[in-house]
């Protein structure tokens, strides 16, 4: 009788957003049976735009780009602070809409390669929900940058412990403590919600960590050497 209450329980209750830092494998579980996503997508995007107005802002008043300035004179432009936070709002706000959908479509492909009919709006909801473990990590890693004048430093990832612009550094930098963590949310989500094998759901993973590390790596050595002014 206990485990048929907490069963019902389980499926009356919607998914907590800060639920996925106490308590995720509750949230996945009440993925099973929530139908709404939409409300918390663009939330979760609102809050990821908010994040890139307060990163716009820092980037804009740090020393590496105040004398990025003074070298480059006119070309580097005369946007305003206002315009900057503004732009770095909007585009980040637009940014994660599409990045949310577009990660979600990819899951679904691995979906249905493995046979698995979990809909799009289910890793949809996977997708938003785990999202807030990179908005914390975004917001301690702004506000240290802020504290300590460095621009875009990566404070939680390995790439500290490398010269900046090589591919060591990109690598580095995906070794991320939140974007790991995220991943392993991920990873969660789709065992429990999508009902994959630990094996199996450890494969989208692992593959989409690979492309993002080598990629990064290459685009942070290629405006290294093209732009070396450019704070990482």
């Amino acid at each position: 009788m206990e485990a048929n209450i907490v069963t019902q329980d389980v499926g009356v209750k919607k998914p907590s957003l800060f639920g996925m830092i106490t308590s995720p494998g509750l949230q996945f579980e009440r993925m099973k049976t929530s139908k709404k996503v939409w409300g918390m997508f663009f939330l979760v995007a609102l809050l990821q735009g908010l994040l890139g107005g307060l990163n716009a802002y820092v980037i804009y008043i740090s020393p590496e780009m105040l004398k990025m300035k003074e070298k480059l004179g006119e070309l580097a432009g005369q946007s305003s602070l206002t315009s900057e936070v503004i732009s770095g709002i909007g585009t980040s706000f637009a940014s994660a809409m599409i990045g949310t959908l577009f990660i979600a479509a990819i899951y679904k492909i691995f979906m249905m390669f493995f046979g698995n009919d979990t809909s799009y709006k289910t890793l949809l909801n996977i997708v938003v929900y785990t999202n807030i473990v990179l908005i914390i990590g975004g917001l301690i890693n702004t506000i240290l940058s802020l504290i300590f004048d460095s621009g875009t430093t990566q404070y939680t990832s390995l790439g500290l412990l490398f010269k900046e612009g090589t591919f060591a550094y990109g690598i580095g930098n995906t070794i991320e403590i939140f974007y790991v963590w995220n991943l392993v949310l991920i990873w969660l989500g789709l065992h429990i919600t999508a009902g994959l094998s630990k094996v199996k759901a450890s494969i989208p993973i692992i593959v989409l960590f690979i492309i993002k590390a080598v990629f990064l790596a290459a685009i942070i050595v290629l405006i290294a050497k093209i732009l070396p002014e450019i704070p990482m």
